[in-house]
């Protein structure tokens, strides 16, 4: 649970600041629209990562 946390906090962090500074501040629905549609994507990655109980790194889901 604090591993889920914990990453939706990172990634809502790096996708604000990066839309901030690559879209020059976009509207209001742009963060809306796009940070819970990482986040979702992510986390579900994550939870599979998770679930195989030994080190898997993120990126080897995806071999």
């Amino acid at each position: 649970m604090y591993m889920s946390y914990g990453l939706s906090v990172v990634i809502v962090f790096l996708i604000g600041v990066s839309l901030y500074f690559l879209a020059h501040d976009p509207p209001t629905w742009v963060y809306l629209t796009a940070v819970p549609t990482i986040v979702i994507f992510f986390n579900s990655f994550a939870f599979q990562v998770r679930a195989g109980h030994d080190a898997v790194f993120l990126w080897e889901c995806f071999l």
